[in-house]
């Protein structure tokens, strides 16, 4: 690892990874106190669009003072490098928690916890778009932490990433408005934090498959997985939470609180979306999202209009090492990362390392063949030309075909 270099900070670890970050352990020297020390992917930080995304994610948690809102002691650029300092956090996320299991009781306080944060954020006009497991952090007395507000936007904007052809989310917790590139607001937050709920009390995300359109698909036209029994009680409180239609959902966090409380006790019964909400076939889908054509369109221009939606949800294939979720994942391991040959130098082990963080950066944001020498084919070439077997370039470049032809 090459040794990164922020003014004020001593690094001690890496603690975290992801596709626009990694996050270390640091010592902030002026106060002696341990710090999360976010610093953006190098081959981000050539994207001027990126940098103001990075630094503005800062300025927005800046903004916030809520007891479950991970708190932000700096940011900047020091050495090329730009950083955020955050609150150090040793309780670990809740994706290590569902992996061990929740009691009922401990799942209805992270909602409670994580929807106040939710509210919180929605009253001052930001969406989060990004809740999921791995965003959520605890303190070591157990309090739920919302974090990573990186592709956080403005109620009733267009994100800047967004602008730039970035599908903002994580295809398991992706509200159906967001796989189709619709107008997203706090009701989109809610549906994700549904998901999110449902995978505590069971242990097990509702939707998956081994493609992320598959994924998105599901969201859009697959019925909810049914709770086991024991948990029948939040069924209704789910079915309106996760409701296809953002009309039919809550209408803010405080609303599906106080119905969460309800359910929680048993005491009244949350009534489920209308009736008119029912699960989309494929063509019902395409039905709802295409835009309005002549009723001489016929047969031709229904599957236009069909093609257009799953090219919306194609989109989010060129995105998805950004939106793998965990969003900063721990850092792989020698056996994953390690190039097969075994007569490579430590020199070559090093270079081939950076060339694929670059790869995978230039993927994730559809960088795939422009431009010239700063894009992920010729980084993941760049590879191959050291290790031909290296198994994560050679997945790379069948990424970069697969997206390729889906576009097409």
């Amino acid at each position: 690892m090459d040794k990164i270099q922020v003014a004020n900070y001593r690094i001690e670890k890496e603690i975290g990874r992801g596709g626009m970050a990694t996050v270390y352990l640091a010592i902030q020297e002026s106060l002696e106190r341990k710090v999360a020390l976010k610093v953006m992917s190098p081959a981000l930080a050539a994207d001027p669009l990126f940098c103001k995304s990075f630094l503005r994610e800062g300025k927005i948690i800046a903004q916030f003072n809520h007891p479950n809102i991970i708190v932000i002691y700096d940011i900047g650029v020091s050495n090329f490098n730009y950083y955020m300092a955050m609150e150090y956090v040793g309780g670990g996320s809740l994706s290590a928690r569902i992996e061990k299991g929740l009691s009922p009781q401990t799942a209805l306080t992270i909602m409670r916890q994580v929807g106040g944060a939710l509210g919180y954020a929605h009253e001052r006009g930001f969406i989060h778009r990004d809740v999921k497991p791995a965003n959520i952090l605890f303190r070591d007395d157990g309090t739920a932490l919302l974090t990573d507000f990186g592709i956080a936007k403005s109620i009733g904007t267009a994100g800047e990433l967004t602008q730039m052809g970035y599908m903002a989310g994580t295809p398991y917790y992706m509200s159906p408005e967001q796989a189709t590139g619709k107008k997203a607001d706090a009701r989109s937050d809610l549906y994700s934090l549904g998901i999110l709920f449902h995978e505590m009390l069971t242990g097990k995300k509702p939707y998956v498959a081994d493609e992320t359109i598959a994924v998105m698909n599901m969201h859009l036209n697959s019925p909810l997985p049914r709770l086991p029994a024991r948990f029948a009680q939040f069924q209704p409180f789910l079915d309106r939470l996760i409701a296809k239609d953002p009309d039919d959902r809550f209408s803010s966090a405080a609303e599906m609180i106080r119905a969460l409380e309800q359910a929680g006790t048993g005491a009244t019964r949350i009534m489920p979306p209308p009736a008119k909400t029912r699960i989309m076939t494929p063509a019902a889908e395409t039905r709802q999202y295409e835009k309005p054509r002549p009723a001489k369109a016929g047969r031709k221009g229904g599957r236009l209009a069909g093609a257009a939606v799953g090219l919306a949800v194609l989109l989010i294939a060129g995105a998805f090492y950004l939106m793998r979720e965990p969003a900063v994942q721990p850092p792989s391991t020698q056996e994953e990362t390690a190039p097969s040959r075994p007569s490579l130098s430590q020199a070559e082990k090093e270079k081939i390392a950076r060339l694929l963080e670059a790869a995978e950066a230039h993927l994730a944001v559809g960088r795939l063949r422009e431009p010239p020498g700063s894009n992920a084919y010729e980084a993941y070439r760049m590879v191959l030309d050291i290790d031909p077997a290296n198994r994560r370039a050679l997945n790379g470049m069948e990424e970069i075909k697969r997206i390729e032809a889906a576009q097409q």
